[in-house]
């Protein structure tokens, strides 16, 4: 029995996949591509189950190389289930790849992720509802917290089992984005009820962060600490290396003659360690530290939000610029 994985960038598949698979995964590359996918096997209710981590994919009918493959997997080959991944407080843009997977032939689950995050915004989402309209099984899920995972993968294993009729209702969306984006917003809508937001300190910082104003401010102040840090850091450590460097230096060439091939040698290849131990390192491996905690700590994503515009006037998207900020490391001062 297999199940396969699908869903949109970030909403949480992979989470789920970690949660039952851990460290008994394995990634590998479609054929002919460089797209990886992850798999493994875990245990439901006794019997062994393939598990395969499909990579992020917007919709079916793309030119993006991941979702080729991700379509190209589902028509060619055995899967007893598709477990949509649906992140639930975006519950419309989920809904439109829900929509093309009805039409593949292959029993359907939707694991609406997230039902936290979505409790929090307020929203309270009629699953059985949406279940009946949609003709297959709706389970909610926080794959974060293991909540209603291992009712995710009953449901799938009772679903595989019981062989479902395919409904050809949705078919004519299939070949229509914008028809299939209207119905997504029509369902959210429709099953969908706005509640009290709860606002919790991160979404009173997310006000400052990315304030059209503001948040530039916070931005530069950011990046401002963030490479005072590292400068700091690697002015520290920068002396102390090149003195044991300096020193094992002047020890080889004294036992070694300054003037002989083997001192001149051993000089060179001493004074090349030193150059990427005693002055890189100081600053590479606090740069590297540092951008990973912002990375941690959801910071880079909101960079990309705030950068996406003036971004996008000279042909790139918002992401572009982290490979900005790992640039500048490059940087050598006069």
């Amino acid at each position: 029995m297999r199940f396969a994985l699908i869903g949109r960038p970030n909403c949480g598949k992979s989470t789920l996949f970690n949660q039952v698979a851990g460290y008994k995964a394995e990634t590998g590359n479609f054929h002919g591509t460089t797209v990886t996918f992850t798999e493994s096997k875990v245990r439901v209710a006794g019997e062994v189950v393939e598990l395969v981590d499909l990579p992020g994919t917007y919709t079916l009918a793309g030119s993006n190389p991941a979702e080729a493959v991700a379509k190209e997997y589902l028509e060619s080959n055995d899967v007893d289930v598709i477990i949509n991944v649906a992140d639930a407080s975006h519950l419309a843009q989920s809904l439109e790849l829900t929509l093309e997977l009805l039409v593949v032939k292959r029993p359907v689950i939707l694991a609406l992720n997230m039902m936290d995050e979505a409790l929090r915004m307020g929203l309270r989402i009629d699953g059985p509802g949406l279940e009946k309209k949609l003709g297959i099984r709706v389970v909610p899920l926080v794959a974060s917290k293991g909540r209603g995972v291992k009712g995710l993968f009953l449901a799938g294993k009772e679903v595989a089992r019981s062989k479902p009729e395919y409904s050809l209702r949705f078919s004519s969306f299939e070949e229509d984005p914008l028809a299939r984006h209207r119905l997504g917003q029509e369902l959210a809508t429709g099953f969908t009820r706005q509640g009290e937001r709860n606002l919790s300190w991160h979404d009173r910082l997310d006000d400052i962060l990315l304030h059209p104003v503001w948040g530039y401010v916070a931005l530069i102040s950011v990046l401002l600490v963030f490479f005072q840090m590292v400068y700091g850091i690697g002015q520290m450590v920068e002396p102390s290396l090149l003195a044991i460097f300096n020193r094992l230096i002047f020890l080889a060439t004294g036992h070694l003659g300054q003037q002989s091939f083997i001192g001149v040698l051993a000089s060179g290849v001493l004074q090349g360690v030193t150059a990427g131990v005693a002055i890189v390192l100081p600053y590479l491996l606090p740069f590297l530290l540092g951008l990973g905690l912002l990375e941690d700590v959801g910071y880079l994503p909101r960079v990309a939000f705030l950068m996406d515009s003036l971004m996008h006037r000279i042909g790139l998207h918002g992401k572009a610029i982290v490979p900005f900020i790992l640039g500048y490391g490059c940087n050598v001062l006069p």
